[in-house]
């Protein structure tokens, strides 16, 4: 059974520990109203599939765009919880970040997998140049 306590343990050491990743998503789960949620995944095929119109950005995050986002919180608790001590800290690029070669500064890393099948991505997304009207796909989908 998942505890949520564990999720005190975030930030205590530079890894993300199974049953820390584990709780993390249930919470999230929890969050959308499902209290047995083991995969962020498997809860936005739920979403979707359910009679509800959900609109897209309303989605709980992706499992992979969620795991990104915990390595940053860990960095950046280790951050907080280092302050005060001359520990040198992990590299950023192992914590959900990537370097920008232009301004050299780190950025986070939002996705690392597709974000949908590409043949779904034609009824995702338009492909319009300048302005969309109406009738677009993305305007039905509220990318606009």
């Amino acid at each position: 059974a998942c505890k949520l306590s564990d999720l005190a343990e975030l930030g205590t050491q530079s890894a993300l520990l199974p049953k820390t990743k584990v709780a993390a998503t249930a919470f999230v789960g929890m969050l959308y109203g499902h209290n047995d949620c083991i995969s962020l995944n498997a809860l936005r095929t739920s979403i979707v599939k359910s009679k509800a119109k959900v609109k897209p950005r309303k989605l709980p995050p992706t499992d992979d765009s969620f795991m990104l986002h915990l390595l940053r919180c860990i960095y950046q608790l280790l951050v907080w919880r280092s302050a005060l001590s001359p520990t040198p800290l992990p590299d950023p690029l192992d914590f959900g970040y990537t370097m920008n070669t232009e301004s050299g500064l780190y950025v986070p890393k939002i996705i690392t997998q597709a974000v949908a099948a590409p043949e779904l991505m034609s009824d995702l997304i338009c492909s319009c140049k300048n302005s969309c009207d109406d009738e677009c796909i993305c305007c039905s989908n509220e990318q606009t």
